[in-house]
Order: C-alpha cells, then structure tokens, then sequence
C-alpha cells in the first residue's frame, strides 16, 4: 500500500506532501523518499518508479490508495505496460 501517492509535476508540491506525512508520523523526510510506502513526481516518473520497484521488489500488486481520479492516469499508463 501506498500512504503517499502525488501524481504532479510540482517538486514542491509533492515535496510538501512527503513532508507533511513525515511530520504526521515523526519521521525523517529523507528516508521517507526512499520508501516503498511513498510516491510522487510527475505521471512519467510515478510509472517508472513503480517499474522499478516491481523489478526490485517483485511487487506485482499495489494498493494506490482511495483518491481514484488522480490515480487513474497512472493505472492507465501500466496497463500499456
């Protein structure tokens, strides 16, 4: 499961975001960005990352949380995949 998934193509944006759960849950900003849990940039960097973590991590399912329309773009883009 996904607790952060920002498709934008505003860094600082989707910067605020990673910050913003990181606060909520007392954590280092920095080692949130690398999580697995944590997703954003723009709908070309969102796919590749999760291309990515499919290789690395062998995830074949992924749950991108509740807010479906801004999701959809991205599901669109690995169903081509």
């Amino acid at each position: 499961s996904l607790y952060v998934c920002r498709i934008t193509n505003s860094r600082s944006s989707a910067e605020a975001s990673v910050s913003t759960f990181a606060a909520h849950l007392q954590a280092n900003p920095a080692l949130l960005d690398r999580s697995p849990a944590v997703l954003y940039g723009s709908l070309e960097q969102c796919v590749e990352t999760l291309q990515e973590r499919r290789e690395r991590y062998g995830f074949s399912y992924i749950n991108l949380g509740g807010d479906v329309e801004s999701t959809a773009p991205l599901v669109a883009r690995l169903a081509e995949s």
